[in-house]
């Protein structure tokens, strides 16, 4: 009997660790972009519904590079239309050439979602810092729950985090919030996981336009490359990440855990700014997709302000009134770039009236530059005029 026990003991941790699970390779992508970036486009997009496609917008001429260019990463399930018109307005702010990215798998039914894979993502990821790079002379990356994930391990890449110059993480997916998570990295999920949670996982849209821009329902095993990436950004060393990087997220978030992204922002090399929201009744339930219109209409003004503050004080960007007054912007010298660590923290609420909260002191925070308009800290209180705006294995929305 002890045998017995002995062997089956054995055996369990054969599987354990040479079980099959999610592949997670981070391996260089080769890019090789045409000259002809709309054609390419929409050979790439088609047979997908214009509505949630992939984007290029241009500033102004097709074919120009601006100063600066806009890249956007969206979450799992959803699409391109996810935070709009937070990256539009952004880019027409900043007269910068946008450029909207679908992951493989999205936009389409459960059984696309199904086939997508980690090196999909990463794939489509570094594609689209190559795009962004041949839009503007610096790019700014900004990401959504899964997307901010493949956006800060983007950053902290030896190859792509050079073609980056700023990365803005939205509700940051480093930990999934909902019990028994962990699991769904363990050996043959694939094979159990449709047993145990069932084959096909779905939620209801809170409105035709969510239907529209999300997948709301999908095989189950859609979930596993998302957690097999989670897990592999969550254990990163972000040291190497020297862009600026702006964390947005919301303490209430019930889809992810808010203190994991905390962890990865300490750890982060480059300056961080941190900018807490509490979305306001008529927001995303969840407190997930803190922004857009679609979910959070209420947010989207808060969260592009804070964004557009960011940009003018860390990146040292001008909005367009201020480059047709100066004739644009060049770009810093990176070699002379300023990389002090910097911390500071903003707090924007859709509550009730109340004062705004006074920012604590940053770790080697340098003053906000005024070439390209009001500082971000003093701009803040002014711009919200003194007051504060304001599952189970799976959960119930997925990031």
């Amino acid at each position: 009997m002890t045998k017995l026990i002995l062997l089956l003991a054995l055996v369990a941790l054969a599987l354990w660790l040479f079980g099959p699970r999610e592949p997670v390779r981070l391996e260089p992508v080769a890019v090789d972009l045409p000259g002809d970036l709309d054609g390419w486009l929409t050979a790439r997009e088609a047979g997908i519904r214009p509505d949630v496609a992939a984007r290029l917008i241009w500033a102004g001429e097709p074919g120009m590079q601006t100063d600066l260019s806009i890249v956007y990463l969206h979450g799992f399930s959803a699409s391109p239309r996810e935070l709009s018109p937070v990256p539009e307005r952004l880019a027409a702010e900043f007269g910068a050439n946008l450029f909207i990215t679908r992951l493989t798998g999205h936009g389409q039914d459960g059984a696309a979602l199904a086939g997508a894979s980690v090196a999909d993502w990463w794939r489509d990821t570094a594609e689209a810092i190559a795009v962004g790079q041949r839009l503007g002379r610096r790019v700014v990356v900004i990401g959504t729950s899964t997307g901010a994930t493949l956006a800060a391990e983007a950053a902290r890449d030896p190859a792509l985090g050079q073609g980056i110059d700023g990365v803005v993480l939205i509700s940051g997916n480093f930990q999934l919030k909902a019990r028994g998570v962990q699991l769904l990295t363990w050996p043959f999920a694939r094979w159990w996981l449709p047993r145990v949670a069932g084959e096909t996982r779905c939620f209801e849209p809170r409105s035709p336009d969510h239907a529209a821009a999300w997948t709301s329902c999908y095989p189950t095993v859609s979930v596993l490359p998302m957690a097999a990436r989670v897990r592999h950004a969550r254990g990163g060393d972000y040291a190497a990440a020297k862009q600026p990087a702006l964390f947005i997220w919301a303490e209430a978030d019930q889809v992810v855990d808010p203190a994991a992204a905390m962890r990865v922002a300490q750890g982060w090399g480059g300056p961080v700014t941190k900018a807490p929201m509490v979305p306001g009744p008529g927001d995303d339930p969840s407190r997930h997709v803190i922004a857009g219109d679609i979910v959070s209409p209420g947010m989207t003004g808060p969260v592009t302000g804070i964004i557009a503050d960011w940009l003018r004080a860390s990146l040292n960007c001008a909005g367009l009134a201020a480059q047709k007054k100066t004739g644009g912007t060049r770009p810093p010298d990176k070699s002379v770039r300023p990389r002090s660590r910097q911390i500071a923290i903003l707090w924007v609420s859709a509550g009730p009236p109340g004062p705004v909260p006074s920012l604590p002191e940053s770790i080697g925070r340098r003053p906000a530059r005024r070439r390209c308009g009001r500082p971000m800290f003093s701009s803040m209180k002014s711009r919200t005029s003194g007051r504060m705006f304001s599952r189970q294995l799976l959960p119930a929305k997925m990031p």
